[in-house]
């Protein structure tokens, strides 16, 4: 047995970051800012995933245009009046972001960028005052911003299109360098982690798959672990889950051949499919927030998605309580690598429930 971590319950919990839910926060002020705003036509709304903004725009007369990166890889191409941008993450994931949103606005749009404080919303001037004129913070407030400005008449030229942001990419891995297609935003964009590293050491290390093996790689990004997989079982059956559309596009770029599945985890995944490996390296943020959700629907759905010599291999920083998750719901569980920063946690065989 393992050491006794955090309740499963408290795991399950959603994150509390800024004395609520972060995206509830900073959508409600960009929410308020466009109810004073006397908008008219459309607006373009991106990434803002709780209906909040929304909501606004429509209760202010405006035809909305959603882009949810849980929907759709790349903005609608309709013609925005307004545009309002949910502060992605990374320098290369906002040009990529300023890049699509801008690209659908008509000339003098009125655009909005919003987010938390320490997200960088305060620094987001920087790379905004290149496209945008009067620009200027419309509202600071629940440790949040909101920037406006207008679309200046010479921006541009935009590279409007998502294939102008795929990167073809090596990246050195255990057994022999990966071919891959990225994207900015995508996790680990151009690099292997460490995390993912590990694991694939570990997978390098086993016996060849047998032939036709199922495969699911939970929370797939760009398919890296996928493509390690397929490499020493080719005609393996590969599946792939992500609740990230753009993800989901560059993994059906590296993997023609794989069912994919773009949807938050398993409700994505039929029902009736087994599987002798289920991999991940799982998120387990929601913005900046630590969020354990997603690991434990991932350990939990994976009791009754495997077969019966089927494995459950997942990467997870050291100090998360993986250990006692998987002792709840697996006979056998094992740490088979460790890093000073991560462990490869491989569980099998079904354990019975008391009760």
């Amino acid at each position: 047995m393992h050491s006794q971590p955090p309740s499963i319950a408290a795991c399950a919990e959603p994150p509390a970051g800024m004395r609520g839910n972060r995206d509830e926060i900073v959508a409600s002020v960009m929410a308020d800012c466009l109810a004073e705003a006397s908008l008219t036509g459309s607006l373009l709304c991106a990434f803002d995933e709780t209906g909040k903004v929304e909501e606004a725009a429509t209760q202010a007369g405006l035809v909305c245009q959603t882009w949810s990166r849980n929907e759709l890889p790349w903005p609608p191409e309709a013609a925005a009046d307004n545009v309002a941008l949910r502060l992605p993450k990374g320098r290369e994931a906002l040009l990529m972001s300023l890049h699509a949103v801008l690209s659908r606005a008509t000339p003098g749009a009125r655009v909005f960028v919003f987010g938390a404080n320490d997200e960088g919303i305060r620094s987001a001037d920087k790379p905004l005052s290149g496209w945008l004129e009067d620009l200027y913070a419309l509202e600071t407030k629940r440790h949040s911003r909101v920037w406006s400005g207008t679309l200046a008449k010479d921006a541009g030229p935009f590279r409007s299109k998502l294939s102008d942001w795929e990167e073809a990419l090596e990246i050195d891995a255990p057994g022999g360098p990966l071919r891959l297609i990225s994207l900015p935003g995508l996790f680990a964009h151009g690099r292997l982690d460490p995390g993912t590293r590990l694991l694939l050491e570990w997978l390098e290390e086993l016996p060849r798959p047998k032939p036709g093996a199922r495969m699911l790689d939970f929370g797939c990004g760009a398919g890296t672990i996928s493509l390690a997989f397929a490499r020493r079982c080719e005609d393996a059956e590969i599946h792939c889950v992500d609740r990230d559309a753009l993800a989901i596009h560059a993994a059906q770029l590296n993997l023609p051949n794989a069912s994919l599945h773009l949807g938050d985890g398993w409700s994505a995944v039929p029902e009736a499919l087994r599987f002798d490996l289920i991999a991940s390296n799982p998120p387990l943020h929601s913005g900046k927030d630590q969020d354990l959700r997603g690991l434990v629907q991932l350990i939990e759905g994976s009791r009754r998605r495997l077969t019966k010599r089927g494995r459950l291999a997942l990467v997870t920083q050291r100090p998360l309580p993986v250990g006692s998750l998987l002792d709840e719901r697996f006979a056998h569980v094992d740490v088979a690598r460790e890093s000073r920063s991560f462990r490869v946690w491989v569980a099998s065989g079904l354990k019975r429930r008391e009760g």
